[in-house]
């Protein structure tokens, strides 16, 4: 059995497994859910547990083997966005805001896949590419979201 020396200012990791860069990938323990995450016609794909136990640390190892981006909900404010007075406000009156968030998620999607596979010299092609594809159907409100990018 191999003893553990630790001097005073030794440190073992961090609190979150997500933030450990220097040991996550090397302590990783697989418990059978790498598999089924990375076969793409298995239907088990929602990822359940308590907080602390791997949940984070198993999609980022899905992440690294498959060169793939994760995107965060909690640091994109989408977990608060219900709880702002005004949707509380819009909410409380009767407005059904689940089109709106519908189309706020997929706003989000498109823009990070368009940061994380467009090369920076392309992006403007991109945007005016998906202009032109909206272009022979405007109105005011289109005019006004297309010029939002």
């Amino acid at each position: 059995m191999t003893e553990f020396v630790f001097n005073r200012h030794d440190t073992i990791g961090v609190n979150a497994a997500e933030d450990d860069h220097d040991f996550l990938s090397e302590c990783f323990v697989d418990m059978g859910e790498l598999p089924i995450l990375q076969n793409v016609v298995d239907p088990r794909f929602l990822v359940v547990g308590r907080t602390g136990s791997g949940k984070t640390a198993l999609f980022m190892q899905l992440a690294d083997k498959h060169n793939c981006s994760l995107l965060d909900a909690n640091a994109k404010g989408f977990c608060y966005t219900e709880k702002t007075s005004v949707f509380e406000d819009l909410s409380g009156k009767g407005l059904n805001l689940a089109p709106y968030l519908k189309l706020l998620w997929m706003h989000v999607l498109i823009i990070e896949v368009i940061q994380e596979t467009v090369p920076v010299d392309q992006k403007d092609s991109i945007i005016e590419r998906l202009k032109s594809l909206f272009s022979s159907r405007r109105n005011v409100q289109e005019e006004t979201a297309l010029k939002y990018h």
